[in-house]
């Protein structure tokens, strides 16, 4: 045994001053790789990494007091939180409709957009497609961004989801449903009038869903009042998007809608699918604490631009996030 933990020690002193000679040089997610092929322990954080990832110290791609930005696999990153440490989760996952992958609304939305941009700005702006956007890609992140919930939400907080309405055979929003139920617990779905008439057929698109969901049997937590006020239908227009924004952008006001229902001053927020920011815009707007995950660093980029150019609402700096409170911290060996 006591040949073990000496073995461990010293991987974990040789990896850590050969990541730390290099990290300057190389991308984090290259190390991820090595760690995973030579099978480095895992060792515990420090308050300049707050994640620990396969012997890998992750650190934000952004942050400031109260908002954290990771580049990085939400899988990984969700894996690594604390139990019962998210006050709500928001996020606008991918549908599983290949969204800007060659269909007609993604060919509408290529002309109108390269022409409105080089109007404009003499250039043309080309949004690119969304990762994971196939159905069974979709499907297999919403199980796990649900079955996480379940372990990462505080006591009556609630994730809310987004999710295409419309048809569509099988229904998304009826796949979705059912998959929150299972996983998580099914609350409500919440009907996004969009206040335009969408792109479509028969049945022009002008909503979309925001399920709802939290741990059965559990008080939710509820800072609204209880009035025709809140409905189950909420009218918010989707406005007009920049030529260099996310292909599926939410307005800052859909999320503060929710955030102002669920969380007060302070909460933390989780939006595992960061995308063009919206979540991350609306919690400095309202003094609530943000972790966002992003996969494609474009869009990284893009929410530290949209965050600098917001202003604190607040006299104070917020609470800063606590890596002791948030993740996970692994046992030295």
């Amino acid at each position: 045994m006591h040949k073990q933990k000496s073995s461990e020690a010293s991987w974990h002193i040789r990896f850590r001053l050969v990541f730390a000679c290099f990290r300057r040089t190389f991308a984090v997610d290259t190390w991820v790789r090595v760690a995973y092929i030579v099978g480095v322990p895992r060792v515990a954080h420090t308050r300049r990494h707050p994640l620990c990832l396969r012997g890998i110290l992750l650190e934000p791609f952004y942050s400031e007091d109260g908002v954290q930005l990771y580049n990085n696999d939400m899988q990984e990153v969700l894996a690594s939180l604390q139990p019962r440490s998210i006050d709500l989760i928001f996020t606008d996952p991918p549908y599983g409709n290949n969204q800007n992958s060659g269909d007609l609304n993604s060919k509408i939305r290529e002309i109108t957009t390269s022409t409105r941009a080089a109007w404009r700005d003499g250039h043309v702006s080309h949004r690119g497609t969304i990762a994971n956007d196939d159905r069974e890609s979709a499907n297999n992140l919403i199980e796990v961004l649900l079955t996480e919930s379940a372990r990462l939400l505080a006591k009556g907080a609630v994730a809310c989801v987004c999710c295409a309405g419309g048809g569509g055979s099988p229904p998304q929003f009826a796949t979705w449903s059912l998959l929150m139920d299972k996983l998580l617990g099914f609350k409500q779905a919440i009907v996004w009038d969009k206040a335009t008439l969408g792109l479509g057929w028969h049945y022009r698109r002008s909503y979309e869903f925001v399920l709802v969901g939290q741990r059965i049997k559990e008080k939710t937590k509820w800072y609204g009042e209880h009035d025709a006020s809140n409905s189950n239908i909420v009218r918010i227009p989707i406005g007009r998007a920049r030529p260099d924004d996310h292909p599926t952008p939410k307005p800052p006001s859909l999320v503060a809608h929710f955030i102002k229902l669920h969380t007060q001053p302070g909460d933390l927020v989780l939006d595992p699918f960061n995308g063009g920011g919206s979540t991350a815009v609306a919690c400095k707007r309202l003094g609530r604490r943000y972790i966002g995950v992003e996969l494609e660093r474009k869009w990284c980029d893009y929410t530290v631009e949209r965050l600098r150019q917001e202003s604190l609402p607040f006299d104070e700096p917020p609470k800063r996030i606590s890596q002791e409170e948030l993740f996970i911290e692994e046992e030295q060996t």
